[in-house]
């Protein structure tokens, strides 16, 4: 379901965000006017491509939950792109409302890594908070991939889903912390969907939280923190219509979108009911295009990106992103706090000396060679709440997947209460 009221926004593409001075200025006054902003072609034609490629890689070698079995996804036959195979497998590893991709070491897959490591992406974020690139460190976030929903309407994603990634009843969080990345492999139009921001609702933040946030129950909760700082909108939410709601933020390939982790967004699927990249035989936005008509290819390839200084955080932390990397975890889009969201995947460790020094700084910051406990077995022990909270979200998954979207949310929510460091998927 998308939400009728969201509107495409052709806005300002800032060139040489970190080297030109002015360019710089300015998309960090539309940032801090709009909590949002786009630092134009961050990747080159060649960089772009070699990511696609290499996401394709990643979707391609996915090998299921028990990391055995070949799931069958080929880049070049569009009906291997769904949710389950004949036999009822899991095949497409993102998920099936929202696009998203957080399982299967997409944290540390190659992709990733290019996308993370390119000069423009820590450029900007370094103008954000006023450093140093190399004294950044870099979010172990997922990716996102809207799939041709004109082939199959059950792929068409939810919209509406308004949320912000901050809450204010968090201790040190009640300003400006953490800015969110994602960077385009495709162009993102209202013929494809993508991200959908409330420009300027990062001014009514603490208000939002009032309505919407998990709450501390005692002083004593709130100084220990640890709330979820996913901050979901209820659908009649006043700021969705005193900040004049959704913009899909039009973007090109190559470029980076930044947002305020206090402005309220989703994503979206197309605004239009045809996307007119899927053929290259003629088929018209007014006709319905068959399958043989059409080069089928992915509508919205993404991903998700976020830097903060090294400086934040503790030494605890960088030794467990140090593990994170070795252990093919997947993390939120925090780096200066550990809120792992996947378990460790099935998959060969890492090694740190295949690493760059900057991607070592961007791993471990301060701490720029790996403790040697990374390289030891690792896995933090479970409570009872945390195992029944996992227990919830695998059961919350397949209800997505058979398309009973209310009954999952639901189950989400209750995962979420047992364990607020879960991601939101």
């Amino acid at each position: 379901m998308s939400d009728a009221n969201v509107k495409p926004t052709a806005s300002r593409r800032f060139f040489g965000v970190g080297t030109n001075e002015t360019e710089t200025q300015e998309f960090l006054e539309h940032l801090e006017e709009y909590g949002y902003a786009i630092a134009a072609s961050v990747a080159n034609p060649d960089e772009i491509e070699a990511a696609k490629s290499e996401m394709w890689d990643f979707l391609e070698g996915y090998r299921g939950v028990d990391g055995r079995k070949d799931t069958g996804v080929r880049r070049d036959n569009v009906d291997t792109w769904h949710d389950y195979d004949e036999n009822g497998g899991r095949r497409w590893m993102g998920s099936t409302s929202t696009g998203i991709i957080a399982g299967a070491g997409v944290g540390q897959a190659q992709f990733m890594w290019r996308i993370r490591s390119l000069p423009g992406v820590a450029n900007a974020f370094g103008a954000v908070w006023d450093v140093k690139g190399e004294d950044l460190l870099v979010s172990f976030d997922g990716a996102n991939a809207f799939r041709p929903w004109q082939y199959d309407k059950d792929w068409k994603t939810d919209g509406g889903w308004y949320h912000l990634d901050q809450n204010a009843y968090n201790p040190g969080k009640e300003g400006k912390c953490c800015v969110q990345g994602v960077v385009l492999l495709t162009d993102a139009t209202e013929e494809t969907g993508g991200l959908v921001v409330v420009p300027g609702s990062q001014k009514h933040f603490s208000a939002i939280c009032e309505r919407n946030a998990y709450k501390p129950n005692s002083e004593a909760e709130r100084q220990q923190g640890g709330l979820s700082d996913f901050v979901h909108l209820a659908k009649d939410d006043e700021v969705l219509e005193s900040c004049g709601g959704g913009r899909l933020v039009c973007a090109k390939a190559g470029d980076l979108v930044i947002w305020d982790s206090r402005t309220v967004h989703c994503n979206s699927p197309a605004l239009v009911e045809f996307n007119t990249r899927t053929t290259e035989k003629g088929s018209s936005p007014s006709s319905s295009p068959s399958p043989d008509s059409c080069d089928w290819d992915l509508i919205r390839m993404v991903a998700y990106v976020c830097m903060t200084p090294s400086s934040w955080a503790t030494t605890d932390v960088l030794e467990k992103r140090w593990d994170a990397y070795v252990h093919n975890l997947t993390t939120n889009h925090w780096p200066h706090e550990f809120v792992g969201g996947t378990m460790r995947p099935n998959l060969p460790a890492n090694d740190p000396l295949l690493l760059s020094a900057e991607q070592k700084k961007m791993v471990g910051g301060r701490m720029s060679e790996p403790p040697g406990s990374a390289l030891d077995s690792f896995q933090e022990p479970l409570t009872e709440k945390q195992r029944e909270a996992r227990d919830i979200l695998d059961l919350a998954e397949e209800t997505e997947a058979k398309g009973n979207h209310l009954g999952a949310i639901k189950l989400y929510k209750q995962a979420y209460k047992l364990d607020p460091t879960l991601e939101f998927p």
